[in-house]
């Protein structure tokens, strides 16, 4: 069948499901091999038979049998649209199961087990739900969307995207490109469900760090991010908070405050150290990184320029800090609307397809 699939029918991506049956208990032809040998080798026969090029998908497995044989490996439950597990309809009995289908236990494996991406292979969290209709609140649905972005494995959408609210496509939109690399679980020995994450990343703009905290309470509460909760050095910086579209200058040893975050919801977005003497990027609702829509930045005491670039329509506003008391923009030549949200913090409304090219001046 793998073979007919991958060789006559040209499908280059298999998904392998229920491989655990391979290994249940019974009587098998050769009684001297383990459950895991036998299942190891109906992996390797699988993988003989597809070829090199094909990528191989393993779900409901054991992990050990199926090292250096996938490309990609369900490293949890699968996700529902419901936060706490539900059986024919009842929850109060299945609250405290960990491998039963649902939000709640699909973000703890992605989390506890983000180290195992690119190590062993590509990680495959389960889809990312998005749609309104589902039973899990907004701010799970963010948690679930940043869990996923932050650890760096496949990016599943199983929702029909041509019925999504705009609100709701966007989430899926500022995803858009991947970028495939894995964060720090920053408290990974010390919590049963990770709160922390903690992402390093670098461009034109200069190095910032992209981070998540998580509310796992059955509380709102407003969540607290310092430079020091996720092992950064003590300086000054800017942090801009990704859901909540807030951005705020954070002296040494200061926090950011969230606003009330639902249950089971997080705050993501990044921290930048603070170059007072330069144009700085603050941030984007463009996408989740918050400056990897950035290909080129030129930055002088009297001018910036820079250029956006996403695989795809887009359209959002853009944070600057600027230590000028007056400045203009052009976009692609055209005069733009840049505002002044208060000390050195403008914004800048911008809609493209692809490639946008922006002219900042001093006045």
């Amino acid at each position: 069948m793998v073979r007919t699939a991958s060789k006559d029918w040209g499908y280059p991506y298999l998904k392998l499901d229920f491989l655990y049956a391979a290994a249940l208990p019974g009587v098998y032809h050769d009684a001297t091999k383990t459950r895991a040998q036998v299942l190891r080798m109906g992996m390797e026969a699988i993988r003989e038979a597809v070829g090199s090029d094909v990528i191989l998908l393993g779900c409901g497995a054991p992990f050990g049998p199926m090292l250096g044989l996938v490309e990609a490996m369900r490293i949890g439950p699968d996700v529902s649209g419901y936060w706490l597990p539900q059986f024919n309809g009842i929850g109060l009995f299945f609250k405290n199961e960990p491998s039963m289908p649902c939000a709640r236990n699909s973000i703890n494996n992605i989390l506890t087990r983000a180290n195992m991406h690119q190590h062993w292979w590509i990680n495959d969290p389960d889809c990312l739900l998005i749609r309104p209709d589902s039973h899990l609140s907004l701010a799970e649905v963010y948690s679930l969307t940043t869990a996923i972005a932050l650890t760096g494995g496949s990016v599943l959408l199983s929702d029909d995207l041509t019925k999504l609210p705009e609100e709701r496509l966007h989430i899926a939109e500022v995803l858009l490109p991947i970028i495939g690399e894995r964060a720090r679980v920053i408290d990974w020995f010390d919590a049963e469900m990770p709160t922390k994450l903690r992402l390093d990343l670098l461009n034109e703009t200069g190095e910032w760090y992209l981070v998540a905290r998580f509310n796992w309470t059955d509380q709102p509460a407003r969540l607290n991010l310092s430079a020091q909760d996720f092992q950064l050095d003590e300086d000054e910086y800017w942090f801009s908070d990704f859901w909540s579209n807030q951005v705020k200058r954070l002296a040494k040893d200061e926090a950011y405050t969230s606003g009330l975050i639902p249950p089971h919801g997080c705050v993501m977005g990044i921290f930048r150290r603070e170059r007072a003497s330069l144009p700085q990027y603050l941030g984007s609702d463009l996408h989740y990184s918050q400056g990897k829509e950035v290909v080129d930045w030129e930055a002088g005491k009297d001018l910036l320029a820079f250029t956006l670039r996403l695989p795809r329509k887009a359209a959002g506003r853009v944070r600057l800090a600027l230590p000028w008391a007056k400045a203009s923009a052009e976009v692609e030549g055209q005069p733009a609307e840049l505002t002044h949200e208060g000390g050195k913090v403008w914004s800048l409304p911008l809609k493209f397809d692809g490639f946008v090219h922006v002219t900042v001046r001093k006045e």
